[in-house]
C-alpha cells in the first residue's frame, strides 16, 4: 500500500519525462520508480520532428538505487537526490532521450531489456557526503542558482524544543544546535562556501525560511529575529551583505556600541557654577539654556567639556586638574539677555527650540488672577494671566547658517599643548579648547502678546512647535492660535481655530449680520411709518410681520451660538450615531441615549490639550472646566479629537478609554511623538512601537493592571505628548541600557532625589553595570528631612550630563557633571 506519492516532471528536452515516487509499506521499504517516456515520430516528407509531449508510455519497477529523489534543476541538466541516511549528495544528468523509436507504430515496439534500469535515463554525474555524523541532510530543501549553476544544500542536528530563550532568542521557539548551508557547483559536486548558524532555528522545510531571488539570499533566523542577506557571488563565495532586525544599517552596530562605550563614568562632585537655574540642552547639542535665579535674564552657554582629555591609557587612576571643578572649565557663557521686565518673571518650565534655522521661543508672564470675572467670551472658571508674552530669539545669523550649512564649525585649537612647545613636565593631561564659529548673538527677532488670557506654560503643555508651525492654546477663549515661525524671524498669524474655523468665517457672518441688520431696520422704520400715518391700521397688522430692532439702551448680549469647533464635534458625533444604525426607530433611540442625553456635556467640553500630528492634522484633548485647572487631570473624564485644519472637520473622535485609539497608539507611538527626524541623534528615543524592551515593559503593565480600562485611560493620560519632552541621550535608548525609570528616564521631568547611584546596565551580554549617577553631594546629604528633587540634563551627543539637585527652600542648587575622560 502506497503511504505517499511524489511526481518529479522534466519536460525542457524534446519530449517529456515523468518520474513518480511512492514509499512502500511493507516488511522491506523500497522505492518504486515509473518512468512514462513519450515518442517522437518522425515525419518523412517533411523531415520535421513533432514533439508529442505527452507520456504515453510505461516502465514500470525500475530498479533504481534507493535513494531519495528531490527534483530536477529549473534547466533540467541535473536530477538532484539523497541517500537514504540522509548523509550524502548524489546528482544525475538525464540521458533518457537514447531510447527513442524510428517507426511510426511505436506503440507496438517493445523497449529494450535494459530499459527497466535507472542507469538507462540517468547517469550519476558524482556523490558527495555532505552531512556529519551528528548531523542530516534536509531532503525538503534545495534551492538551485541557474545563471552560474550553483546549487544550495543544509544539512543540521536535531532540534532542541525546550532550549531557553538566552542571549536575546525568543521564548517558544525551537533550537537547532548546527544549521550549515552548502554551495557546490553541480557541473563537478565541489562544496564551494558554507555558512554556519549555531544555536538558532531556521525553517527549511520545502525552503521556507529561506529565499533566492538573482544572487541575493535571504535567510529568517525565526529563533533571533533576524533576515540575514547574503549574495552569492560568481567565484562561489556567500559574502554577508546585512542583518535586518536588531539593526538595520551596515553601520547600527558599530555606532551603537561605540555610544555604549563612550559613556560618563567619571563625575566631578559639587562644581563650582553660577546659581542659576539650568533648563536643558537643545536638541543638536549646541545650547545649554538657563536662568537667572531672579527668572528675569536668559544666560545660554556653549559645551565645551573636550578641555580635559587624558593622555595615558590608565585615565580613571589620574587625577583631574585643580579647575575641572569649576563650571567655566565645561561650559562657556555665550551671553546674558534680560527678557522679563519688573511685573513678569520668565517661564522656567518653557523652552522650545527650532532646530532648522537656530530660533529659540521663550515666555514671560505676570502672575495668575484667579478669580477673574468671565468677559468678553472667557470661560467662567479658568484663570487669567494679565500679560503673557512669547519671545523669539536667534542664536545664530542665518546667512553664515546657510554658508556652513547648518552644520558646527569648529576648530580645535591647541594652548600649551603637547604638540608644541611649554608642555609642562611630566603632566598627563593636555587642555584644548573647541572654538565654534561665532554665530551667537541672542537678538530679540520677534514678540508676541496675549492679554488677560491663560496658556498651560508650564512643561510646554500649551503650545506646540512642528516644523516651523506652532500652536498656542488659549484656555480662556478657548482658541488655538496656528502662528507660523518664518526664516526671516517674524512670528505671522495662519489661523485661530475656535469661535470660528476658516480665516473668512468672521467676515461672512459679520457681513450677513450686516444684512439682516439692515433689513430689520427697514421693517423697523416701516411700521414706525405705518404707525404715524394711521394709527388703528397699524394695530390691524399681524404681530408676526413686526421685526422688533434692538433697543440701543439695553446691555449687548452673549452670543447665543456655539464656536465653530464645537458644533462641528457634535455633528460629528450625531453622524457617527446615526450610521451605526439602519432602522430609523433604533436611530431615534440611540440618539436619545448617547447623544441627547449628553449633549450638555458635550456642550460645555473646553480644549485642553493640542498638539500637530502633521502639518494638516490637530490631536485635541477635551474635557470639563475643572480638569483643565486641575494639576492632576487623569481623574477627570476626558476625550480626544481629531481635526483637520485644512478642511475644518472632525475625522476622529474617541474617549480616553478607547480600544481603538489604545491599539493606534501601541503601534504607531512615534506618530504621537513627531519629532525631527532629520538627525540622527533623534532615532534613540525609545517607545514601544520602535522598541521591544519597551513593549513587553508596556504588555507586562498590561498584564499585572486589575482592569484593561482603567489600564487604557491610564496609558493614554499622556496624550498629547508635550512638545520636545523627551533627551534624544543614547544613554535612554532602551536598546542599549536598562535603567529605573521610576528614577530617571528620558522624560523632561523632576524627580525624587536619591542618595543611592542610578545604575546603567547593559542590554546585551555581559550585562554588565556600565555606568553610576549620583545627584547630590558625594558623601551623601545628613538631613533627611528635607525634601529634595533632582533634574538631569543629558548631552544629545556626547557623554556628557548634569545631575542637578535641589530642595524648596530656594537654597542654591548642587550640580554634578559627568563626563567621559
Amino acid at each position: 500500500m502506497k503511504t505517499g506519492v511524489s511526481a518529479k516532471t522534466f519536460g525542457k528536452l524534446p519530449g517529456s519525462l515523468l518520474i513518480s515516487t511512492g514509499m512502500l509499506q511493507g516488511p522491506l521499504l523500497s522505492v518504486c520508480l515509473i518512468i512514462l517516456v513519450s515518442h517522437i515520430a518522425q515525419n518523412g516528407k517533411s523531415g520535421i520532428h513533432e514533439d508529442v509531449s505527452v507520456p504515453a508510455s510505461t516502465i514500470y519497477d525500475v530498479e533504481c538505487p534507493d535513494h531519495s529523489f528531490r527534483k530536477f534543476t529549473e534547466d533540467g541538466k541535473y536530477l538532484i537526490s539523497f541517500s537514504r541516511n540522509h548523509q550524502d549528495l548524489i546528482v544525475y544528468r538525464p540521458t533518457w532521450l537514447s531510447f527513442s523509436c524510428k517507426q511510426e507504430d511505436c506503440d507496438t515496439q517493445d523497449l529494450p531489456a535494459k530499459a527497466k534500469k535507472f542507469e538507462s535515463f540517468f547517469t550519476q554525474l558524482y556523490s558527495v557526503p555532505l552531512a556529519s555524523a551528528s548531523e542530516l541532510i534536509c531532503k525538503d530543501f534545495f534551492l538551485y542558482a541557474e545563471t552560474n549553476q550553483f546549487g544550495l544544500f543544509a544539512t543540521s542536528t536535531a532540534q532542541i524544543y525546550d532550549a531557553p530563550a538566552t542571549g536575546g532568542a525568543i521564548q517558544g521557539v525551537p533550537s537547532i544546535e548546527k544549521i550549515t548551508f552548502h554551495l557546490l557547483r553541480l557541473e563537478d559536486g565541489v562544496v564551494l562556501d558554507e555558512r554556519v548558524f549555531c544555536n538558532d532555528y531556521i525553517n527549511l522545510a520545502h525552503s521556507m525560511g529561506v529565499f533566492l531571488f538573482d544572487d541575493l539570499l535571504a535567510i529568517v533566523s525565526l529563533r533571533y529575529q533576524r533576515i540575514h542577506i547574503l549574495q552569492i557571488r560568481d567565484s562561489g563565495s556567500l559574502v554577508d551583505v546585512r542583518a535586518i532586525g536588531e539593526f538595520c544599517r551596515e553601520d547600527d552596530e558599530l555606532f551603537l556600541n561605540s555610544s555604549a562605550q563612550a559613556i560618563p563614568a567619571s563625575t566631578v562632585y559639587d562644581v563650582e557654577c553660577p546659581d542659576h537655574s539650568f533648563r536643558k540642552f537643545t536638541e543638536d547639542g549646541k545650547y545649554l539654556i538657563s536662568f537667572s535665579r531672579n527668572h528675569q535674564d536668559l544666560i545660554v552657554y556653549r559645551p565645551t567639556w573636550l578641555s580635559f582629555s587624558c593622555k595615558q591609557e590608565d585615565c580613571d587612576t589620574q587625577d583631574l586638574p585643580v579647575k575641572a571643578k569649576k563650571f567655566e572649565s565645561f561650559f562657556t557663557q555665550l551671553y546674558s539677555v534680560p527678557l522679563a521686565s519688573a511685573s513678569e518673571l520668565i517661564c522656567k518650565d518653557f523652552f522650545l527650540y527650532a532646530e532648522s534655522n537656530q530660533f529659540g521661543l521663550f515666555a514671560t508672564s505676570t502672575a495668575q488672577i484667579y478669580d477673574a470675572p468671565a468677559t468678553g467670551g472667557a470661560i467662567q472658571g479658568v484663570p487669567s494671566i494679565e500679560k503673557i508674552t512669547f519671545h523669539l530669539l536667534r542664536y545664530g545669523l542665518d546667512a553664515c547658517s546657510q554658508l556652513l550649512s547648518s552644520e558646527m564649525f569648529v576648530v580645535e585649537v591647541a594652548r600649551s599643548v603637547g604638540w608644541g612647545v611649554g608642555w609642562p613636565s611630566g603632566s598627563n593631561w593636555f587642555e584644548s579648547e573647541w572654538v565654534y564659529s561665532q554665530l551667537e548673538d541672542g537678538v530679540v527677532l520677534d514678540e508676541r502678546v496675549f492679554c488677560n488670557d491663560y496658556i498651560n506654560l508650564a512643561h510646554s503643555m500649551g503650545v506646540f512647535l512642528f516644523d516651523d508651525l506652532l500652536a498656542i492654546v488659549s484656555l480662556r477663549y478657548q482658541r488655538i492660535h496656528i502662528l507660523q515661525i518664518r526664516d526671516s524671524g517674524s512670528l505671522v498669524d495662519v489661523r485661530a481655530i475656535g469661535e470660528f474655523c476658516r480665516e473668512d468665517d468672521e467676515l461672512f457672518l459679520n457681513s450677513s449680520a450686516q444684512a439682516s441688520t439692515d433689513i430689520s431696520s427697514c421693517l423697523l422704520r416701516d411700521t414706525r411709518y405705518l404707525v404715524s400715518a394711521d394709527k388703528s391700521q397699524a394695530q390691524q397688522i399681524p404681530t408676526n410681520n413686526v421685526v422688533n430692532g434692538p433697543h440701543p439702551e439695553q446691555p449687548p448680549q452673549e452670543n447665543p451660538f456655539l464656536s465653530g469647533i464645537k458644533q462641528r464635534l457634535l455633528s460629528f458625533i450625531v453622524r457617527g450615531i446615526r450610521n451605526e444604525e439602519k432602522d430609523e426607530t433604533m436611530r431615534i433611540q440611540s440618539l436619545k441615549k448617547k447623544f441627547y442625553f449628553h449633549f450638555q456635556d458635550y456642550v460645555d467640553l473646553i480644549i485642553w490639550k493640542v498638539q500637530f500630528l502633521d502639518r494638516h492634522h490637530l490631536l485635541i484633548k477635551l474635557g470639563s472646566v475643572d480638569g483643565a485647572v486641575s494639576r492632576n487631570a487623569d481623574n477627570h473624564p476626558a476625550f480626544f479629537a481629531v481635526y483637520n485644519m485644512e478642511s475644518t472637520e472632525i475625522i476622529a473622535f474617541y474617549q480616553t478609554s478607547s480600544d481603538e485609539l489604545y491599539l493606534l497608539f501601541e503601534q504607531f507611538c512615534d506618530h504621537f511623538h513627531v519629532p525631527s527626524k532629520s538627525f540622527p541623534y533623534m532615532n534613540f528615543i525609545s517607545s514601544h512601537s520602535n522598541n521591544i524592551h519597551a513593549l513587553e515593559q508596556l504588555r507586562s503593565s498590561k498584564i499585572k493592571a486589575t482592569s484593561f480600562s482603567l489600564f487604557v485611560k491610564k496609558v493614554l493620560a499622556s496624550l498629547p505628548f508635550n512638545c520636545q519632552s523627551q533627551s534624544p541621550s543614547p544613554y535612554f535608548d532602551q536598546s542599549l541600557f536598562r535603567f529605573d525609570e521610576k528614577l530617571i528616564s528620558a522624560a523632561d521631568r523632576h524627580r525624587q532625589s536619591t542618595d543611592h547611584p542610578i545604575k546603567f546596565i547593559l542590554r546585551r551580554p555581559p550585562y554588565t553595570l556600565k555606568f553610576k549617577i549620583k545627584p547630590g553631594p558625594e558623601a551623601g546629604v545628613t538631613d533627611c528631612r528635607t525634601k529634595r528633587i533632582s533634574s538631569f540634563l543629558f548631552h544629545p551627543v556626547f557623554p556628557l550630563a548634569l545631575s542637578i539637585q535641589q530642595t524648596l527652600f530656594l537654597q542654591p542648587a548642587v550640580v554634578n557633571i559627568h563626563f567621559r575622560r
